[in-house]
């Protein structure tokens, strides 16, 4: 989640994004001194998951209103991803959970199911 589309100061509108990464090499990525340097990381892809209002999408008197917040990630079996975030892009709802399902992201597991 950052407000890449909107500039990098603090009180831009913010959007969520999804980032594939390829971990090459071996240990535990959890900020240890022994664990994963960042330099095993790859960027695979880098998508905007949220409508994506721009600057001149939003409305004058609403200038924040095209915020996508407090997102929530999960993953199943079947190596799908689940997001839902709160989004304030309607502006007659206010705020709405909005909800997205990423299928079957790796592709080596696509393959070894036959797919």
């Amino acid at each position: 989640m950052d407000g890449r589309d909107y500039g990098f100061e603090k009180d831009v509108n913010y959007e969520i994004y999804y980032t594939k990464l390829r971990l090459q090499g071996a240990g535990a990525w959890d900020g240890a001194e022994e664990g994963l340097s960042t330099y095993a990381i790859k960027k695979i892809n880098d998508t905007p998951i949220s409508n994506v209002e721009g600057k001149n999408g939003l409305p004058p008197a609403s200038p924040y209103a095209g915020n996508s917040v407090f997102p929530s990630l999960l993953t199943d079996d079947q190596n799908n991803v689940h997001i839902a975030w709160v989004d304030s892009g309607n502006l007659s709802a206010n705020e709405e959970i909005l909800y997205t399902r990423l299928n079957q992201t790796d592709p080596d597991r696509r393959r070894s199911h036959g797919a």
